[in-house]
């Protein structure tokens, strides 16, 4: 509660104690925002939706470099992620029934520009580097009819600069900082190269290097977390002729983290006790052609991308077996390849009549290719004399080599949003999509698959077998086994199996309607109404034996996979200037109702991993955003979100499933309060340059991980279920602009605020606990021409 005030007199001290100049100086202006989220260049005040943004120079000047720094500063929005590119995922509004929506399509998709980076049925994802950016726009609620079955919660959407015929320009920056010795160095570089009157080149880079903070005394490594990323994104702009424009970019981003940031203990924080690292290296490459077409009355537009991310995952599963008679180091190695073709045709209206249109076409192409390896030590094998061990690509001492899983889903569209002023101060807007998606899976009929054939593995070892090689279930295509021995896949007639395959087919149809009135040139009024959709999801591996667990037959039974959820909010808002433009404020009040809910499940008997639907949520909520300019030297701002999302509708059946219980443990996973506000004082000096001060001060409420109860065990407590801490970030910094450059001095989470930010509830291990960075120091050097 402390925080809260302080967010709150922050701002209100600030803008008060400046009332006198406030009315004297009429100069202070906020400048209006361009977005091209509703797939056209609009004043961000005429768009009758919640949406966030954060300019090039709030990124700069705060230094924003990942995710997570973007989630802190906008209400409403939350990011979680149990490593680097491990499980990332953003909710918007309360969205969210787990932190570890592992093997669940996300809510809210990331774009960068016009494409989706967020690969389907994907435990890790990329995420952009943040140099050389326009802004990034955060769409609240369901975006459906414009962006399609990804979007249920929203969208945040990187917009980067293009390559610029005008004129020669080149940047490069560098960010060298400390955290108690750990070292930070960051280095970023764009150039613009015209190569005639219509055309372009524009080049980026980027190198980061950061050692970590967290030591790992199972491995003995200390400041075990390091990162080190590169990458680069190239665009190639050709103005054809005064009609046709051509773009082409291309992004290679390098991702190799080290270890987790990770604690392993609520009361240990900065301490690991893992056998091996464990971490996500990922590797992201994508390709787009934009072609734009002014037809006059229209522009088309086709954006064609495709885009790959492979990725290798280390993890320790030793805690699994940690309460058995036969623990052992239990390494898990994934190897996951995504690749992505995205097609969208849309024609915009191009006239200054009342009546505007976009109509479009889209097709997406996903295929996530996956397999992994369980293997242990060498000294467990030696010590056991064990032999028949595996040798794969990925590892030794292999025990389990998982069957490949193949899976896709295609999705094809059409959409269509219609606006016609009826006066001249209203306007109403019509949208809808319609579409479908098509999700297949294939499980190859090849190595060990599922958790408990190594259990049963391994308790042979318990029991004495030592000496000879395990009794691994091997099995490969098109053989005959014995009884009792079931491969992975179809039975054939002959006696042997063959790959098994799943499929499930959905359509589906979106629609939006918003009315907005423009009740004086500084007030902008709107309400509006929009439904999402999530496609279906199949469970594959967990089916088997019909989805009876072979422990414990008692236990919950498998569904083949889940069905499509859908969400409809409703929203109204205001979007005004005061003061002839110096207090910019915008204000919505929203009520989401999510139905068919899917949620990630585990069974206890045999820890087998599942989606379902179940249940019906509500989210409702109050977002605010402040910013002013009191006087020539001062700008504040004020962003908070004040919600309320929690279980609504559930039966007996479906408490027992997902570990929520109306009336005892039916809040969603998501802060009630969340804020965030800065000062920044700027003064002239030294014949024309700029000295600033400022300081940011972000607070988030604790919340729930998942359901309070266990699944399957109607009023057990899960002791997985833990609540975060409510935390603050302070961060300040003190910098000098000149004409061509600018040096800044500045320090992050300045209080050492240690409070548990984010709790891991992975699929079947014991909770894993994050933290902010500890408190850093650093210097930013940037030179542009």
């Amino acid at each position: 509660m402390a925080s809260r005030n302080i967010l709150v007199g922050l701002f209100v001290v600030a803008s008060l104690g400046s009332a006198n100049a406030l009315a004297e100086d009429g100069a202070n202006v906020i400048e209006e925002i361009v977005v091209t989220a509703t797939k056209r260049s609009e004043n961000l005040r005429d768009i009758p939706m919640t949406i966030s943004v954060l300019g090039q120079d709030d990124i700069e000047i705060q230094g924003i470099n990942d995710s997570g720094d973007i989630a802190r500063r906008v209400p409403g929005l939350i990011h979680s992620q149990a490593g680097k590119n491990l499980t990332p995922h953003f909710s918007l509004r309360g969205m969210a029934v787990s932190s570890n929506p592992e093997n669940v399509n996300s809510p809210v998709s990331t774009y960068l520009d016009d494409f989706p980076i967020t690969s389907s049925n994907s435990s890790t994802n990329p995420e952009p580097n943040l140099y050389d950016v326009q802004r990034v726009e955060v769409l609240k609620g369901p975006q459906g009819t414009l962006y399609g079955s990804g979007t249920l919660g929203g969208i945040v959407r990187v917009v980067t600069n293009k390559a610029d015929p005008s004129g020669f320009d080149y940047s490069v920056s560098t960010d060298f900082g400390s955290t108690s010795g750990s070292l930070r160095q960051r280095y970023n570089g764009m150039v613009n190269i015209p190569l005639s009157d219509n055309a372009a080149l524009r080049l980026v880079g980027y190198l980061r290097n950061e050692e970590g903070w967290v030591d790992n005394i199972g491995t003995g490594i200390n400041n075990a977390d390091n990162v080190e990323e590169s990458g680069f994104r190239a665009s190639l702009l050709w103005m054809v002729n005064d009609e046709l424009t051509a773009t082409f970019g291309t992004i290679y981003q390098k991702s190799e983290p080290e270890d987790l940031s990770l604690s392993n203990t609520r009361d240990d924080i900065g301490i690991a006790t893992t056998f091996k690292p464990q971490y996500s290296d990922t590797e992201f490459t994508a390709h787009n052609l934009t072609l734009e077409y002014d037809m006059g009355f229209a522009e088309l537009t086709s954006s064609t991308s495709y885009f790959e991310t492979e990725t290798v995952q280390e993890n320790d599963l030793s805690s699994f077996l940690a309460a058995t008679p036969f623990p052992f180091p239990w390494g898990m190695i994934r190897d996951d390849s995504h690749e992505n073709l995205i097609q969208e045709l849309r024609l915009v209206s191009n006239s200054d009549s009342k009546l505007n249109w976009v109509v479009g076409a889209y097709y997406a192409d996903r295929e996530t290719d996956y397999g992994q390896d369980h293997h242990t030590v060498p000294e467990l094998v030696a010590e056991r004399n064990l032999a028949g061990l595996w040798t794969t690509s990925l590892s030794d001492n292999v025990f389990i080599e998982a069957s490949k899983r193949v899976n896709s889903d295609v999705e094809t569209a059409f959409f269509a949003e219609i606006s016609y002023e009826l006066t001249d101060t209203l306007k109403l807007a019509l949208g809808a999509r319609v579409g479908e998606v098509e999700v297949t899976d294939v499980r190859w009929a090849e190595g060990i698959e599922g958790i408990n054939a190594m259990i049963q593995t391994n308790l042979r070892w318990y029991l004495g077998e030592v000496g000879a090689a395990p009794k691994l279930d091997v099995y490969d295509l098109y053989e005959v086994f014995p009884e009792g021995i079931r491969p992975y896949g179809i039975l054939q007639d002959d006696g042997t199996y063959i790959n098994q395959p799943w499929a499930v087919k959905d359509d589906y149809s979106t629609a939006k309607i918003s009315l907005a009135w423009q009740a004086n040139d500084d007030v902008n009024l709107y309400a509006m109404a929009a439904k999402g959709f999530r496609g279906p999801q199949i469970n594959g591996a967990s089916t088997s034996n019909g989805g009876v667990s072979l422990i414990d037959p008692t236990d919950i039974v498998i569904a083949p996979g889940s069905e499509s959820d859908s969400l409809w909010n409703y929203e109204v808002g205001m979007k005004a200037i005061w003061f002839d433009g110096v207090l910019d404020s915008k204000v919505s009040l929203y009520f989401l109702k999510w139905e068919d809910m899917q949620h990630q499940v585990v069974r206890v008997s045999d820890a087998g991993s599942f989606i379902t639907n179940a249940g019906a949520a509500e989210s409702k909520g109050l977002e605010v955003e402040l910013r002013a300019l009191p006087t020539a030297n001062l700008e504040v701002g004020l962003n908070f979100s004040i919600s309320d999302a929690r279980m609504t509708e559930l039966t007996a059946a479906q408490e027992a499933l997902t570990g929520f219980k109306l009336g005892e443990s039916e809040k969603l996973t998501n802060p009630e309060f969340e804020a965030s506000a800065f000062v920044q004082y700027t003064t002239p000096v030294f014949d024309g340059n700029e000295l600033y001060l400022r300081t940011d001060i972000q607070y988030v409420d604790g919340y729930y991980n998942k359901g309070l109860f266990v699944p399957g065990k109607p009023g057990v407590i899960d002791t997985g279920a833990e609540k975060s801490d409510a935390y603050h970030n302070v961060n300040v910094s003190v910098g000098l602009n000149a004409q061509n450059w600018t040096a800044a001095l500045y320090g992050e989470n300045v209080l050492d605020n240690d409070d548990i930010t984010y709790i891991y509830p992975a699929v079947f291990l014991k909770n894993r606990y994050g933290t902010l960075r500890p408190r850093t120091f650093g210097l930013r050097l940037t030179y542009r021409m």
